[in-house]
């Protein structure tokens, strides 16, 4: 019954597109955050909770555990990782109908004591708080506000390249974008970052300034705004819309 749509991001308006609905009847206004949502997190309890040493290296993936968020991709890479890098310590936060899957994987590959499942959590904002790097390994995703959480909150990320997710991080500028589906590129970009600590600092800036200026829920707003404005200046007053 629309007779407009407001994607959020570009790579859903092409699939929309693809699926018959004309490309002038799309408008794109990207997700938006609350920029403050984790701010006073601390993440002092998790510690304890644990059993990591104040100076662990942890990598975060916050996501439903689903076959398109990938986390069984992350999982594969992990092994890679800790032959280059080993003491990391791997967190998947999130619950959903892949978790006794990544579980027996986990085992299988001999990483239990490197990574933990924790399930459903309410203190989300801790883990952002503790982590040195976020990583999002999905094979599909419409826009990837966990990445946007991440980078509003000033940490590296490594992302995979797929659906809306480079349209928050440009590859080496803000963060950096591997290939999806790939456990050996997500192990080489989780090492390039680890390692290089200081251009993942910056790359951390930079992702969130760009965060700061175009995802937050004012920039959000604004653009819908600037929307309905569009079509009511050209006459389209009874317009019904669908936000996809």
């Amino acid at each position: 019954m629309a007779d407009y749509f407001v994607a959020i991001s570009h790579k859903i308006k092409e699939v929309m597109v693809t699926d018959g609905i004309a490309a002038d009847r799309i408008f794109v206004v990207h997700s938006g955050i609350d920029l403050q949502r984790f701010a006073g997190n601390s993440g002092d309890h998790l510690l304890s909770e644990f059993k990591l040493k104040p100076d662990a290296t942890v990598v975060i993936n916050v996501a439903h555990l689903a076959g398109h968020k990938g986390q069984q991709f992350l999982v594969q890479a992990i092994p890679h990782v800790l032959k280059k890098i080993p003491g990391v310590h791997f967190f998947i936060i999130g619950e959903g109908e892949l978790m006794a899957e990544l579980q027996a994987l986990s085992t299988s590959l001999g990483i239990k004591q490197a990574l933990t499942l924790t399930g459903f959590r309410k203190d989300v904002g801790a883990f952002y708080k503790i982590a040195d790097l976020f990583v999002m390994s999905s094979v599909q995703e419409g826009l990837g506000t966990a990445v946007l959480d991440a980078l509003a909150l000033g940490k590296p990320v490594v992302a995979t390249n797929a659906g809306g997710i480079p349209e928050i991080i440009k590859d080496g500028e803000s963060g950096r974008l591997v290939g999806a589906a790939d456990p050996q590129a997500l192990a080489e970009g989780i090492i390039e970052m680890l390692t290089n600590v200081d251009r993942a600092r910056a790359m951390a800036r930079r992702g969130q300034d760009n965060v700061k200026a175009k995802f937050s829920i004012d920039a959000m707003v604004g653009n819908n705004v600037a929307v309905y404005n569009r079509l009511l200046t050209s006459g389209n007053r009874r317009a019904q819309f669908s936000s996809c």
